[in-house]
């Protein structure tokens, strides 16, 4: 994180919305604190603007046409890519019961218009910084900080179906005598090693390339456009 050059990726809020007016008033309070927005009118096309918006958190009307809100939030619900996707509701309504309702029906947040803008982009922002972490805790090995087994072998295949064409070569890599280094040092140093090793890995290899941890002192690597020989070469190094 230290050396990270990369600015951090904008917070975006798809807002589904009927009236205009109201969308724009919730666009410049977002955008007032810094966070990205898109806006759809027609709750039908919610499928369509998230595969091409990719949003963080989905902000709600509750009542528009067609469909309402919880009817859209149940439908997407259904979908596996957004059963965990953030939606906060943004409604008139103040009866609390029907707000519990739309909650446990699959919302997340509940904030009643009129709504405080400082409020509406504090809600966001903390909403979206969660499931930010939570994300990452999934995904990332908790003593490394590299993907998990489960997301490196989900990277590995996304990369090779992304470009059939161009050479990926995997390895495997094992600390040899691991065992003797827990049972002669202790649990603490032995997991030490393994940070090392992890450490190694990211300052050896480039951004682009895959590194997970494939389960106890077993790391797998994917390196892109690199053949076998190339790639033994590189791996020779760093074992060096």
């Amino acid at each position: 994180n230290l050396v990270q050059t990369q600015d951090q990726e904008r917070y975006r809020v798809l807002v589904v919305e009927d009236s205009r007016v109201a969308a724009a008033l919730i666009q410049r309070a977002l955008s007032q604190h810094g966070i990205d927005s898109e806006f759809i009118a027609d709750p039908t096309t919610l499928l369509e603007a998230l595969e091409q918006y990719r949003p963080d958190v989905v902000l709600m009307d509750m009542y528009m046409p067609h469909c309402n809100g919880v009817e859209a939030t149940r439908a997407l619900r259904q979908l596996e890519s957004y059963q965990a996707t953030p939606i906060i509701y943004l409604s008139s309504e103040t009866d609390v019961a029907l707000q519990v309702e739309a909650l446990r029906l699959g919302g997340d947040r509940f904030l009643t218009k009129p709504f405080n803008p400082v409020l509406l982009a504090s809600t966001v922002r903390t909403t979206i910084e969660r499931h930010r972490e939570m994300q990452r805790a999934s995904r990332h090995d908790g003593l490394t900080g590299l993907l998990n087994h489960t997301a490196v072998k989900t990277e590995l295949d996304a990369l090779i179906s992304s470009t059939p064409e161009t050479p990926v070569t995997v390895a495997m890599i094992d600390i040899d005598h691991f065992k003797s280094i827990n049972d002669t040092f202790g649990h603490p140093v032995g997991d030490q090693v393994i940070r090392s090793l992890a450490w190694l890995l990211r300052g050896r290899l480039r951004s682009s390339d895959l590194i997970g941890r494939y389960g106890g002192e077993e790391f797998l690597v994917a390196l892109r456009a690199v053949d076998a020989d190339s790639a033994q070469i590189i791996l020779q190094s760093i074992l060096d």
